[in-house]
């Protein structure tokens, strides 16, 4: 580990915004009314709406306390104002870029919400550590530290031998269990403390787990800052900031935060038999047949709170390739307007000599007699006329091969908002608690609107985004559609089932 220098100390004191939340004077209200909001219940984020009204009502009953906020904001008259312009004087301070206690941010649904910065994630869990210490005894901290000691020599030993013998200490290990359970018809099990303590840390892991995410998501936020940056610069080329865009990117995935968060989204994505909440529900039984006095309700949002948290990167990731795609793109136009005054050129100079009559040499030109040379520029013109028609192309569906790759192939042809729909399919899935459906399913809940194109998008999505995809050869489903926004038409697919 690298050694800690008072210089990388006080530049860590001063960009971490919970660290200058715990030095200013009003720590203690506002740290307590953001933890109460966010972490009490364990949510995420809530609508600024939703937000300005619970500071209203904590405000109400911390009268004496609200002195300190006043003290900490830059603003004359603020004692003048009424409740709600101080509500919102307070929260456009602590979303400010000085401050950045708390983001807020526009939803999918065009929703403004709040949600705590990564820092302030940081100091909710450094408190958690304080509050819930009593839970941890010292022999449960000694046993996850022996666990992990065997766990990791278990799994870095290479020798065979050694790994045999393991495994049959194991082997012992399990018959004599299963003897015993055999012989006195009782299992053992955690006694209520031991549950309660792994509870806890559990608890304390998963919300660690969330902060993390919000990091990774912060990370894609500056890349895609950095970038913008660059690309206001005039002294670096296009070339130039799609490599080092790329860098960032590479270096992003490549780091251990970001393998880290692969490997879970590649889990929880794909996991159609959702293990997580099974096991959670399981647990949650248990706790309350044997009457123990816990708080386990965490456990009921814990896949989805991870779910959207993660979700949330993934979009930030997709973003950050969009920005990328552009930078490429505007390299291109660059390099097409170089070719263009190019043409120009020659088309310009060939104008100039066949005006002025100019004898040609026989080895670099050909006559042709009697007739009028005709030149022609296309790549002079506009790609694209100034009323362009949309056109199709044809794609020939045979027997026995492939249907839904061909199908796809049509996606390319028109543009719909994928994300849109994949979040239809993650939203009926859990809406309906289920993971199996058909396409007729999910366009009866969500309605399409586009026709044809957000027909053949949705099956682009099924491929992309789920776990798998059935298409019957005997059974058929009609799929109905609004155009111009006044018909409806109905279309015939074979029946489409998708696997979440």
């Amino acid at each position: 580990m690298a050694v800690l220098s008072p210089i990388k100390l006080g530049q860590i004191l001063n960009d971490e915004a919970g660290i200058r939340l715990l030095r200013a004077r009003s720590a203690p209200i506002v740290i307590s009314f953001l933890y109460n909001t966010f972490r009490k219940n364990n949510t995420q984020e809530i609508p600024y709406e939703v937000f300005r009204l619970a500071l209203e009502d904590f405000l109400t009953e911390h009268v004496s306390e609200e002195e300190t906020i006043e003290s900490d904001i830059d603003e004359e008259n603020i004692q003048l104002m009424d409740i709600a312009s101080r509500v919102k004087t307070y929260a456009e301070d602590w979303f400010s870029e000085e401050k950045r206690y708390i983001f807020r941010y526009y939803n999918q649904n065009k929703e403004e919400m709040i949600r705590p910065s990564p820092s302030l994630i940081r100091v909710f869990s450094y408190i958690d550590n304080i509050i819930e210490s009593d839970f941890i005894s010292t022999d449960s901290s000694f046993n996850f530290i022996l666990t992990q000691l065997r766990t990791l020599s278990e799994n870095m030993n290479k020798d065979p031998e050694s790994k045999i013998r393991e495994l049959k200490e194991k082997i012992k290990e399990l018959e004599t269990e299963i003897l015993e359970i055999e012989t006195t018809g009782k299992v053992k099990t955690y006694d209520n403390r031991r549950i309660i303590e792994y509870l806890t840390d559990l608890k304390r892991k998963s919300r660690d787990m969330l902060g993390e995410f919000s990091q990774v998501e912060e990370n894609f936020k500056e890349i895609m800052t950095q970038i913008a940056k660059k690309q206001a610069s005039e002294d670096i080329s296009k070339r130039m900031l799609l490599g080092y865009s790329l860098d960032l990117y590479r270096e992003l995935n490549n780091s251990p935060q970001g393998q880290s968060f692969n490997g879970f989204w590649g889990y929880i994505s794909t996991n159609s038999e959702d293990e997580i909440t099974a096991l959670s529900e399981e647990i949650i039984s248990t706790i309350i047949e044997n009457n123990i006095d816990y708080d386990a309700s965490f456990l009921l949002n814990l896949r989805s709170s991870l779910f959207a948290a993660g979700n949330r990167v993934v979009e930030k990731n997709h973003i950050l390739t969009d920005r990328m795609n552009r930078v490429m793109a505007q390299t291109n136009r660059t390099d097409r307007k170089g070719l263009d005054a190019l043409y120009a050129k020659i088309k310009s100079k060939n104008a100039e000599i066949l005006s002025n009559g100019s004898d040609f040499n026989d080895n670099n030109f050909i006559f042709i007699d009697d007739i009028k040379a005709s030149l022609s520029f296309p790549l002079s013109k506009p790609l694209r006329a100034e009323t362009e028609e949309r056109t199709t192309s044809t794609i020939l569906f045979e027997e026995k091969k492939d249907i839904l790759s061909q199908i796809r192939a049509l996606a390319s042809e028109f543009k719909v908002d994928e994300k849109k729909l994949r979040d239809n399919i993650f939203s009926f899935s859990q809406e309906n608690k289920i993971k199996t459906f058909t396409l007729k399913e999910l366009t009866d809940r969500y309605p399409i609107t586009k026709g044809l194109e957000e027909i053949v998008s949705y099956i682009s999505v099924f491929r992309d985004y789920c776990t798998s995809v059935d298409i019957s050869d005997t059974s058929t489903e009609e799929i109905k559609y609004l155009w111009n926004s006044d018909k409806y038409f109905c279309v015939t697919l074979p029946t489409i089932t998708i696997h979440i």
